[in-house]
């Protein structure tokens, strides 16, 4: 059996798409539906309703609103199928073979998780495919077992959640298997909270947040420390090249230091060709993500960076 976890605020006119979309699923009797009802202005009984007839579908209320962090873990633990999936609630599985498609290949690979394709639908028709995607949640399926062993956790954030709980997931060595299949579709929605004006601004300070949330939980979980290491060095290079100078934000200097300390601490593990590595990936990121806003300040480098982090934070 799968679970299947929707964390919905205020999503009446778009939930009804999200779970079509399961109610189509080729393994439907397979599915267990949980909506994580993160304190919306009315119930979603009227949805229940209708769809109880196609899928065991059941709403979880939470008194008050927490976040999308908070929802998925309280729908973790308060669910019990030996699967989990996740899906937005403005979100679709891109076919009626997504579902059976993930849960073939996790049985097959015997894996921890699977990583499957997915779309970005934009306004006007537009689409981006992303493969092998390792930040969002969108098309992965996860063996409980395995987030249970490790521990693995949603962090109460608003922003980020994603970011710092697959990176954990990965921390932890798991088996994993990539496949091609296109199974989710993300509809970018430009008015959403992660979207907005104030969440880009604080991007890399919600970005540190969940490094730090990550590297603290994998250290405390006793995770290989090469791991840590890779991990800590590729968040020290984002936040360099995303921290605007000008306007830095004391929140994000004081997380890079408690990051930094990390690496310092496992630093003999990463080789220079690890490092070279990751640097063209991180710039290279940053190009397509413009988010190169140390540009204002072009003789500071990133190891001056890491001594501005150390006299400030």
């Amino acid at each position: 059996m799968i679970d299947v976890i929707i964390p919905a605020y205020n999503a009446h006119k778009t939930i009804e798409r999200t779970l079509y979309s399961i109610a189509y699923q080729r393994n439907s009797e397979n599915l267990n539906v949980y909506i994580i009802n993160d304190n919306s202005i009315k119930d979603y009984s009227k949805e229940i309703d209708f769809f109880k007839n196609f899928i065991n579908i059941r709403e979880l209320k939470l008194k008050e609103n927490s976040g999308p962090g908070y929802a998925r873990q309280y729908g973790i633990e308060h669910s019990d199928s030996e699967y989990i999936i996740f899906i937005d609630s403005d979100d679709a599985f891109a076919t009626p073979l997504s579902l059976i498609t993930l849960e073939n290949a996790i049985k097959t690979s015997n894996s921890d998780v699977v990583v499957s394709a997915f779309i970005e639908e934009k306004i006007k028709d537009e689409f981006i495919f992303y493969d092998n995607d390792p930040i969002a949640l969108h098309g992965k399926i996860y063996k409980r077992k395995f987030i249970e062993k490790n521990k693995i956790k949603f962090p109460y954030f608003y922003a980020e959640e994603d970011n710092a709980f697959n990176h954990l997931v990965f921390l932890n060595n798991p088996i994993k298997k990539i496949i091609q299949d296109k199974t989710y579709i993300w509809m970018n929605n430009e008015k959403s909270l992660t979207r907005n004006e104030n969440y880009k601004q604080n991007s890399i300070l919600n970005y540190s947040k969940a490094m730090l949330y990550a590297l603290e939980n994998g250290f405390e979980n006793k995770v290989q420390s090469n791991f840590l290491a890779r991990l800590a060095y590729e968040a020290l290079i984002t936040i360099y090249y995303g921290l605007d100078y000008y306007n830095k934000n004391n929140e994000t200097i004081k997380n890079a230091k408690k990051i930094k300390k990390i690496y310092d601490d496992n630093i003999t593990e990463i080789t220079s060709e690890e490092k070279i590595e990751i640097l063209e990936y991180k710039i290279k990121c940053a190009n397509n993500d413009g988010y190169i806003y140390n540009v204002l300040d072009p003789l500071m480098t990133f190891y001056d960076f890491l001594a501005k982090v150390e006299r400030e934070g």
